[in-house]
Formats: C-alpha cells, sequence, structure tokens
C-alpha cells in the first residue's frame, strides 16, 4: 500500500513537470515581447523625427525607456532569462535610444544651425551608446564598481536625457546659443556614457526590504509632480540621475582624500 502512494505520488510529479515547462515556455515569449514593444516605441521615434514630429518623437522614446525598464524585470520575476533576450535587449536598445536620439538630435538640434558638425556629434553620441552596450554584454566591468552599479551612463538614461530636452521644447533649434550648449550637452552625456563613473541600478533591488509606507508616499509625490507639471518632473528624474554619478563619484574622491589627509596627521 505504502509503495502504490508512492508511486502514484511519483506520476503525479512527473505530470506536474511536462505543464510546469510548458508555462515557462509560453512565460518565455513575454519578456521578449516586451522588448520587441519597446524597439517598435524607437522606430516610431525615428519615423516622427524624419516627419519634424519632435514631441511625438520624444515622446515614444520615453515609452520606450518604460518599456525597457520593464522587459528584463519581468524575465527575472518569472526565471526565463536567456542569452537570446539579452542580445534582442541589446539590438533593440541601440535602435531605440542610440539610432533615434542621434537621428533627433540631429534633425532637431543641429540641422538648421550646425549641419555638417552636427552630423559628427550625433554620431559620436550613436557609437559610445554602441560601446556602451557592448561593454556591458561582455561584462568588461571595472573592479572598482561596487555591486549594483553600472558603470558609465546607462544607454537608456543618455537616450531620455536627450529626448526630455526635446519634449519640453519641440521646436527646432534655430538659436546658436541653444545649438552650441546642445552640443556641449551631447558630448557630456556620450562621454559618461563609455566612462567608468558608477550609476546607481535598480535591476536587483528588492522592494520588499523597503518599507511599504516609503514606497506609498514616493508613489503619491511623484504621480502628484507628473500630474502637476510632467515635463518638468521627468527633466528632473532623467538629468537628477545623470548627475547622479558625476556626485556619487566626487562625493567618493572628496571623501578618499580626505581619509587619506586624516591617516597621513
Amino acid at each position: 500500500m505504502l509503495k502504490a502512494n508512492k508511486l502514484k505520488k511519483t506520476n503525479t510529479t512527473n505530470n506536474k513537470k511536462p505543464r510546469f515547462n510548458r508555462i515557462k515556455s509560453k512565460a518565455f515569449v513575454l519578456p521578449s515581447l516586451i522588448t520587441v514593444i519597446s524597439l517598435f516605441f524607437g522606430f516610431v521615434a525615428t519615423i516622427n523625427a524624419f516627419n519634424s514630429e519632435y514631441e511625438i518623437a520624444a515622446t515614444f522614446i520615453l515609452f520606450s525607456v518604460i518599456a525597457d525598464a520593464c522587459d528584463g524585470r519581468v524575465a527575472r520575476r518569472l526565471n526565463v532569462t536567456s542569452d537570446f533576450g539579452k542580445e534582442l535587449d541589446s539590438l533593440s536598445d541601440l535602435i531605440a535610444f542610440g539610432m533615434a536620439p542621434a537621428i533627433i538630435l540631429y534633425t532637431w538640434g543641429f540641422y538648421s544651425m550646425a549641419n555638417e558638425f552636427g552630423i559628427v556629434v550625433a554620431f559620436i553620441y550613436l557609437a559610445c551608446g554602441a560601446m556602451r552596450l557592448a561593454r556591458f554584454n561582455v561584462g568588461a566591468s571595472s573592479a572598482n564598481i561596487p555591486k549594483n552599479y553600472f558603470q558609465g551612463l546607462p544607454i537608456p538614461g543618455g537616450a531620455g536625457i536627450i529626448a526630455i530636452l526635446c519634449f519640453i521644447y519641440p521646436e527646432p533649434i534655430i538659436n546658436e546659443q541653444y545649438a552650441s550648449g546642445l552640443i556641449v550637452l551631447s558630448i557630456l552625456v556620450s562621454a559618461l556614457m563609455v566612462s567608468s563613473i558608477p550609476y546607481p541600478s535598480a535591476k536587483n533591488f528588492n522592494f520588499k526590504e523597503v518599507n511599504k509606507g516609503v514606497i506609498f508616499i514616493t508613489l503619491a509625490l511623484v504621480i502628484a509632480f507628473l500630474y502637476y507639471n510632467p515635463k518638468v518632473t521627468l527633466a528632473l528624474g532623467f538629468l537628477g540621475y545623470g548627475l547622479s554619478g558625476i556626485i556619487l563619484s566626487s562625493y567618493n574622491l572628496i571623501l578618499k582624500v580626505f581619509k587619506k589627509q586624516v591617516n597621513t596627521i
């Protein structure tokens, strides 16, 4: 009797495994689908940039940033991460956060005031974005970068900075000072992407460890600010993240020098 119950239990377990595998194989599609949606948003942003619909183009890049933030988290949550998904995500990022913002930079920011030089600046952004992705793919991270930090500004962050500026001021730039400022900002963003400056990563952030009240208040404040003034809120978010790596590195450098001086006293 005991042997029969054990055999029955084994058969039940074996029957559950194929069912679980079928569910997992279907779940594998979901993160890739989100990645393809992010790619589509980047494609639509490019078309709108060519059609001089710069505000729409910037909006779709911001949509792509949201989708890109979801696909990896969904894959890890469902435990369906794969090399295929990583490669697809990287190629999608190059289009949505490399090519699309570069085209926006040229058509919106440089075409009227810095045509030839604008091509160079826009390409520098694209090339640095591609190198940033390549470095991330091969895992060539510096040993000095703390855990849960990115090495260099992530390409979605760089694309978000370009997109939010276009979103705030969608008219083609015809002012020489504005064009010069955009050139400096574009080169700075490009340099930050290929730098070794650490940037905070929420990839492995465990929300369960955070007080639910804090999460609720934070979400409520973000929603309120987005409702009150979405453009300024998004600008503060992307520009603040872009500056966070510089501020953090400067703080650590000053702290290191201070400790060194204290030890020599």
